[in-house]
């Protein structure tokens, strides 16, 4: 009965372990899926597509309103180009936004 109870414990203490190990290092993000479309102060429209969730994009060129975000991710826009300060809007998956001079966005999922 003790040796049954010590390969449990065992088995609970791999499994922690692990867990723990999985933490620290990161679970590689995962890509959204599908297509975000906005259109710039230039007059062009870009296009990111399947973005990897939890990276920063800088856009080539600021928006000017009519963001199409058809994949299956909020997509976060931002002032600057590295999103770091506070947020000038979000648009979620499906949606349409009118976000004015954003030059960078973020994907979550």
């Amino acid at each position: 009965m003790n040796l049954r109870v010590s390969a449990n414990k065992c088995k609970y203490a791999v499994v922690a372990l692990l867990s723990a190990s999985a933490l620290a290092v990161g679970w590689p993000a995962q890509a959204a899926t599908g297509t975000f479309t906005y259109t710039a102060i230039d007059g062009k429209t870009y296009q990111i597509t399947n973005p990897v969730g939890g990276k920063c994009y800088a856009l080539p060129s600021p928006t000017q309103g009519n963001e199409n975000n058809q994949t299956d991710a909020p997509v976060y826009l931002f002032p600057d180009t590295a999103c770091k300060f506070q947020q000038l809007g979000v648009v979620m998956p499906g949606q349409t936004g009118n976000i004015q001079r954003a030059q960078s966005t973020l994907f979550t999922g």
